[in-house]
């Protein structure tokens, strides 16, 4: 790939602001570092396009968390008695081992049919063969986009899924994670990167097996194993794909690694001739 005038120009714009000479970092630091800015430069001209599948999913998934909560009052009556005063999540104690049962079996089958829903979209993510524009032109965006850009929002759609399935925890329950995940989806979202996409996935898949791990501790055994086993799978599945987007990346930032450690050796240089000039 041919690096363009705008790549240079940010690549001079940012070891201008490195703290530390270039050497301290490994070339896999570096490449990992210079492929997250890569990525954003050539999907930011089609966040739009991806939008559209985020979104649609974020609404789906809300309105069917939104249908679990007005569930947690029958649930409660099934498990507690008639009489119980349980109406919502927030009137559960989880150190009380009934109140858990509640909990896991009003959130679990919801959680498990997020989870085959994310899963198989994501498959459909995986027949994408090149998760990289040929540049950074808009000619190399439409190009991209026409030929992969329907199999790449299977990873946005679960994006959106696993988005609003970390926002219902997050204001629902104490799972771990689940607030970061929250509070980190709006900036993947606008950065268009799939490989962010992909690392947000794996990180409310991780969530999710966390969540079946306490159901089958409290007793849950059949959505706690689910939950475990679709949490690992689709684990697996996003890990993939973030390795095949990564080494898409990568074989094309080959070529400015080597620029990148001119420039940066040449600024050094420029700060040390100032330096003496100054001192002088």
């Amino acid at each position: 790939m041919k690096i363009s005038k705008k790549q240079i120009r940010r690549i001079v714009e940012q070891e201008a602001k490195r703290e530390l000479p270039i050497s301290y970092y490994s070339d896999e630091m570096l490449m990992q570092e210079g492929l997250l800015d890569f990525l954003k430069g050539l999907f930011g001209k089609i966040v739009e396009f991806f939008k559209g599948a985020y979104d649609e999913a974020r609404g789906k998934v809300e309105d069917a968390w939104g249908d679990v909560t007005g569930q947690v009052k029958g649930v409660a009556q099934d498990v507690l008695g008639k009489d119980t005063e349980v109406t919502s999540l927030k009137d559960l104690d989880m150190d009380n081992k009934e109140h858990q049962k509640v909990f896991y079996a009003t959130l679990g089958p919801k959680s498990v049919e997020m989870l085959e829903v994310a899963s198989k979209k994501l498959q459909d993510a995986t027949n994408v063969k090149d998760w990289t524009p040929k540049d950074d032109s808009d000619e190399a965006a439409e190009a991209w986009q026409k030929e992969n850009g329907e199999a790449a929002n299977g990873l946005w759609y679960a994006f959106g899924v696993m988005g609003a399935t970390a926002d219902f925890y997050a204001e629902n329950t104490d799972i771990p994670h689940a607030q970061e995940l929250s509070a980190g989806y709006d900036e993947t979202a606008k950065s268009g990167n799939p490989g962010l996409a992909a690392k947000y996935v794996i990180g409310a898949a991780k969530v999710i097996q966390q969540m079946g791990a306490a159901a089958e501790k409290a007793g849950d055994t059949e959505y706690g194993k689910k939950m475990m086993q679709g949490g690992k799978s689709m684990m697996g599945t996003a890990e993939a794909l973030a390795k095949s987007i990564a080494e898409s990346g990568k074989e094309q930032q080959q070529e400015s690694l080597e620029l990148r450690k001119m420039i940066n050796h040449m600024i050094i240089q420029e700060r040390k001739i100032i330096k003496g000039n100054s001192g002088r």
